[in-house]
């Protein structure tokens, strides 16, 4: 097998493995099994399971990114581009909840959201939402735009939670509602 070829399907299987059944249940050994491949080999390519989960992560949120980014570029303001987003990934927590449950919680990537982190530049998804609330709270201190990302990422993340465990269906206006009240409109 071609090394490259090989850690690119190590890679799309694993993505296919999580989005089947979910990163919590991973087994590394199952997908080298399936590939035919030694642990060896996927030391040659990756340094552990937590790099290869960065990668795949990174891999998500440019697909993620590159879906929805046509649709935020229609929008006319700020404001509509933030709902935009917010409402693309709630529709992916329930049309592909095993992927955003990874690209949102699996460990491995926590300390990529830290401010500090130099290799946040790979996550797209992330710095487009970074942008976008730069550009929608531009008199704002980089204290104050920090703490509304983590509030309108809270409420995503949470949100999306309760659709992705189908205990409330999503409402696009609930959406909109809390993203005014956190603009304080």
């Amino acid at each position: 097998m071609n090394s490259n070829n090989t850690k690119e399907k190590i890679i799309h299987l694993t993505i296919t493995e999580i989005s089947n059944n979910s990163w919590e249940n991973f087994s590394l050994r199952q997908v080298l099994r399936k590939l035919g491949l030694t642990t060896g080999a996927f030391y040659k390519h990756f340094e552990s399971k937590d790099d290869l989960f960065k990668i795949i992560s990174i891999e998500i949120s440019q697909n993620i990114y590159q879906a929805i980014l046509p649709t935020i570029r229609q929008q006319n303001s700020p404001q509509e581009q933030l709902l935009q987003l917010g409402k693309q990934l709630l529709v992916y927590f329930e049309k592909q909840p095993n992927l955003i449950n990874f690209l949102f919680f699996n460990p491995s990537i926590n300390s990529l959201y830290q401010a500090t982190n130099p290799e946040q530049e790979h996550f797209q998804l992330y710095n487009l939402t970074v942008t976008i609330i730069n550009n929608l709270l531009p008199q704002k201190t980089l204290a104050q735009r920090q703490e509304f990302l983590i509030k309108i990422w809270s409420f995503i993340q949470g949100y999306g939670f309760l659709i992705k465990n189908k205990v409330v269906a999503f409402d696009p206006e609930l959406l909109k509602q809390t993203l005014n009240q956190l603009l304080g409109e």
